[in-house]
């Protein structure tokens, strides 16, 4: 599927991001195949490391920045939130494999959903992070659910 191009709006935590599309409409993006800690909302604490996930992911991801989203023939292309899910590409780079390999979200899908296409590279760079005590690796039990 051709990759669609977007341009950054905000950054909401370590794996959804605001962001206009070509006609100006608003987008919610839900980064595929990965899980962030969840930030404090609805009066919950947030999960460790929640702050530095979303802080990496706005690093990676910048306000005006011009990326591309990449769907998956084998995954729905919107979640129940209605936020898109898309692999993003900034600067020639996966996202999701760089927050994944930096230890600042861990690979994931739906229980229910068929694997990706990155699924095999991505739990090969969790499994990687993890040996290294990457990122939250070292400071949280664990990372997303």
């Amino acid at each position: 599927m051709p990759a669609e191009g977007v341009t950054v709006v905000t950054v909401a935590d370590g794996d959804t991001f605001s962001a206009r599309d070509a006609t100006g409409g608003r987008v919610r993006v839900r980064i595929l195949g990965i899980d962030a800690p969840e930030t404090a909302k609805d009066g919950q604490q947030a999960q460790c490391g929640a702050d530095q996930a979303r802080d990496a992911l706005g690093a990676l991801l910048r306000p005006g920045q011009l990326v591309a989203l990449e769907t998956d023939p084998a995954t729905e292309t919107t979640d129940r939130y209605g936020r898109r899910l898309a692999y993003v590409n900034a600067d020639g780079r996966d996202v999701g494999a760089e927050l994944i390999g930096a230890g600042m979200v861990e690979a994931w899908q739906p229980r229910s959903a068929a694997e990706h296409g990155r699924t095999d590279r991505y739990r090969a760079a969790q499994t990687a992070a993890q040996k290294a005590r990457a990122g939250l690796w070292a400071t949280c039990p664990g990372i997303g659910r």
